[in-house]
């Protein structure tokens, strides 16, 4: 299992009653990862963007991953 998948499993066991947005698991997951979007020029924002959305796809990849092993259930 890879790590990713262990805090995430993690995240849930320390709140099993709570539902977790995408946006929450990523942050949890990737502290550094940072809301500061409002600063710079353009080119800078969409790195920044590209990196976020690349962040959401690999947590989406993992929670299916569990979803499909039948580890975490879908609400």
């Amino acid at each position: 299992m890879h790590t990713s998948e262990h805090e995430i499993l993690k995240l849930f066991r320390n709140n099993p009653s709570k539902e977790f947005s995408t946006k929450e698991i990523v942050q949890s997951l990737f502290p550094d990862s940072g809301e500061d979007y409002d600063f710079g020029d353009r080119e800078e924002k969409s790195k920044k963007s590209e990196e976020k959305s690349k962040l959401h796809r690999n947590v989406l990849y993992h929670l299916n991953k569990l979803v499909d092993e039948e580890i975490l259930i879908i609400a």
